[in-house]
């Protein structure tokens, strides 16, 4: 019972197919001890009464109590496991997900957009709600709600025409309201996506919001967008309340038309009045689902909603992403490469063609126009080439769909990445193991940034910012973001201007360490000083093409 939506996302399909059989078993008991209140009317109005048996009686009372009690524990457990399924299968579509997310494909999700992609993501709130298994609940009710007006019908013949126009006249208003709900319900998401995409825009520029003076025209803005928020969700709560309304009353209509027809069939025939009461609770018990079902739509349009979102960001996941990423050994070989111009107009750099060795050192060259960290990033798999390939020695071609950088290579950017939380997690890649091993501490030391660290109030423990702001300079993010990377020990180090933002001491620290891992880590870098452009071991040029104006 898996909707099509639904099956779009990984694992969602087999998980719930899994917790079906124990709803339907469970539903199926719980309809079942339903009849016990009917039987147990007609044995009192017909034994028990006319032959005055107190001990029948009480006999009927306890199997009463206990077919409440085990309805009770029933209906508890049942909350319980479902709460749980719904907990575990919401764990794991939340794995599935941002596994996708963090190996999907970086054009795929570049092309949904960032705000895009968090607004998805935000459905993986709503996982708990237990939609399918109300869904494989009410379909059990519904089919015992049959039984039931069966029963009706055996013992009181077209007195069953009362709860079935009820009933039908209650699908009819959910049919007349599932369009209005269903509009609102997709508006109050749209301002809600809104709202969320406006705060993200004002909270990016809030210095350009402040020095422009714009603040009011920003809470003007925003009052707009809640104000319509909240129209929509008014009519949400309107069709609520009335679909409540009509159910509450829908189901005492449907009570009062079982009595006032059973009334006239016991004085007109031989109806007894034990048969009217069994009809009457029977037609309760049946009107029931046809109430829950008119809620239950709306949840299964939010839920649809929610998952076709987070299907958007699933398929972000390429086949790549189950591929075992092979180890480099540290060489590597470039071919006539080249990367176009955004305009079109000539290329950046062209006829690119190199290799190294494991453990050779290459510095590349250029001027700023010819992007020299742009070749970084096609020696990472970050950028597609106009032209030309990379060989990876122990990897083998590099494709250019790609979506994760081959094992032992490793790319450190320009700017450095900083995460959310502490100098030790930010070092260790938020790894458990603590503390620091002695590669890490080594490369700390020779690099400065242990005698930076010792001088901050909570040390490895100091809280870091991702933008980078509060604690340190930006030749100590520029220190930790080297020291992550050496610490490594990857095969093959790509590194963007792993010199600048450090003052002369640190430069030197830089060099002097990337000189001696020669013959152990093949380095290739960007910018270098002259005591790495005279100890490299190859060296290249780029040189932009651009095309002669006629």
């Amino acid at each position: 019972m898996v909707s099509v939506d639904q099956a779009e996302v990984p694992s969602v399909q087999a998980s719930w197919r899994g917790i079906d059989v124990d709803s339907v078993v469970s539903g199926v008991v719980i309809n079942m001890l339903t009849l016990a209140m009917p039987l147990a009317l007609l044995q009192v109005f017909d034994r028990v009464i006319p032959n005055g048996s107190y001990g029948t009686l009480f006999g009927i009372f306890l199997a009463m109590l206990g077919v409440i009690t085990i309805d009770l524990l029933l209906k508890v457990a049942r909350a319980h496991f479902v709460l749980e399924a719904a907990r575990q299968r919401g764990h794991q579509i939340s794995m599935d997900v941002t596994q996708a997310l963090f190996e999907g494909s970086p054009k795929a999700l570049d092309r949904l957009g960032k705000e895009a992609t968090v607004e998805r993501l935000m459905g993986l709130l709503g996982l708990r709600q237990a939609v399918q298994e109300q869904v494989v609940k009410v379909t059990v009710d519904l089919v015992f709600s049959g039984l039931f007006l069966l029963i009706i019908a055996g013992l009181g013949g077209w007195l069953v025409l009362a709860p079935l126009s009820v009933m039908l006249g209650l699908l009819i208003f959910a049919a007349t309201l599932r369009p209005a709900y269903r509009d609102a319900s997709r508006k109050r998401r749209e301002y809600d996506r809104r709202r969320m995409s406006f705060l993200s825009e004002v909270l990016q520029q809030s210095r350009l919001v402040k020095l422009l003076g714009l603040e009011h025209q920003m809470l003007r803005r925003y009052e707009l967008l809640q104000a319509s928020s909240s129209v929509s969700s008014e009519k949400l709560i309107r069709l609520s309340g009335g679909s409540i309304g009509a159910a509450s009353m829908g189901a005492q209509i449907a009570t009062v038309l079982t009595c006032a027809a059973g009334g006239v069939l016991a004085i007109q025939s031989t109806f007894s009045v034990a048969e009217l009461a069994a009809c009457m609770l029977l037609t309760g018990r049946a009107v029931q689902p046809v109430i829950q079902l008119t809620f239950l739509s709306a949840a299964r349009d939010d839920a649809a909603a929610r998952f076709s979102g987070l299907a958007e960001v699933a398929d972000a996941r390429t086949d790549d992403a189950h591929r075992q990423r092979d180890t480099v050994s540290g060489g590597l070989s470039v071919t006539n490469l080249g990367l176009r111009r955004e305009d079109g107009s000539g290329f950046h750099f062209r006829n690119v063609s190199f290799s190294a060795s494991p453990g050779q050192l290459v510095v590349v060259d250029g001027p700023l126009s010819s992007r020299r960290g742009c070749l970084l990033q096609l020696l990472a798999g970050e950028l597609q080439p106009d032209e030309g390939s990379v060989f990876l020695d122990g990897y083998g071609r590099l494709e250019t769909s790609v979506i994760a950088a081959p094992q032992g290579l490793v790319f450190e950017p320009r700017e450095p990445v900083i995460l959310e939380g502490k100098i030790l997690q930010n070092l260790t890649g938020f790894s458990l193991a603590t503390p620091p091993d002695n590669e890490l501490q080594k490369t700390a030391l020779e690099l400065g940034l242990a005698r930076q660290i010792a001088q901050l109030p909570d040390g490895l423990q100091s809280t870091l910012s991702s933008d980078r702001r509060g604690t340190g300079s930006p030749g100590f993010y520029r220190r930790l973001a080297l020291t992550r990377a050496l610490a490594q020990r990857p095969h093959i180090l790509l590194l963007e201007d792993p010199l600048s933002d450090l003052d002369p001491t640190g430069q030197r620290a830089v060099a002097e360490l990337l000189i001696s891992l020669k013959g152990r880590m093949t380095c290739v870098l960007t910018r270098p000083d002259a005591a790495l452009r005279q100890a490299a071991d190859c060296t290249v040029t780029l040189r932009p093409e651009i095309p002669k104006s006629r």
